[in-house]
């Protein structure tokens, strides 16, 4: 039986699905894998809210890793904020069966190394992802 509510939109699988599409040659995943390649985005969910029964909106922490030997060819700054422009850019189009509604209130991109990984750089921004399954 169907609800007033509709069930959340998935927030990290939508989020995945639209910067593949925007940057295809770019490993996209929730996870960092064993072996890691030498550019990949990390999408995570630290936040969500629900401001009426169609719409969702998915708090999203984008990190943007390169190999620090990709430093000459790779202005990682410039590559966040293309990434961050598919984002603003996913407004009215659908993602396996989601709406988006966009991006919006973002804040970064901002230079944020980690002190286990010596070999890579790593980029993140945050934002909101607004979406709808209807």
């Amino acid at each position: 039986m169907s609800g007033f509510w509709l069930p959340d939109a998935p927030g990290v699988l939508t989020g995945i699905k639209i910067i593949e599409q925007g940057q295809p040659a770019i490993k996209v995943s929730d996870e960092m894998p064993r072996t890691r390649p030498q550019r990949i985005i990390l999408i995570s969910q630290v936040d969500a809210s629900r401001p009426n029964p169609v719409q969702s909106v998915h708090r999203l922490l984008v990190e943007c890793w390169l190999a620090k030997s990709l430093r000459a060819t790779v202005n990682i700054e410039t590559w966040c904020a293309e990434v961050s422009s598919v984002l603003r850019s996913s407004a009215g189009s659908t993602y396996a069966g989601v709406f988006s509604y966009g991006w919006s209130n973002q804040q970064g991109p901002v230079d944020f190394d980690d002190p286990d990984v010596t070999d890579m750089d790593r980029w993140q921004f945050h934002g909101d992802l607004r979406l709808s399954t209807k």
